[in-house]
């Protein structure tokens, strides 16, 4: 007969609580650090200008589709009572 604690029933649900997964270190010179630093800046860059492109063109289609819903309104006629 197998035996079964809730313990053992609560921890499948979480495989690494009991032994903690191995982390790597790496060492790298100074110099090595700051053209990684800076490698991943200018990809940070890269997506900053991915991004504003995106809502620059949604910017323009929100502004197109205020203009046509501009023009679509009929035109107001001021009446003096």
């Amino acid at each position: 007969m197998p035996y079964y604690s809730n313990f053992d029933s609560f921890s499948w649900q979480f495989p690494n609580w009991r032994e903690p997964t191995p982390t790597s270190v790496y060492v790298v010179s100074d110099s090595v650090l700051q053209e990684i630093k800076k490698d991943n800046l200018k990809k940070e860059l890269v997506e900053i200008d991915k991004y504003i492109d995106k809502y620059k063109q949604a910017i323009e289609q929100l502004e197109a589709h205020k203009l046509e819903i501009t023009k679509s309104l009929p035109e107001e006629t001021s009446t003096t009572e």
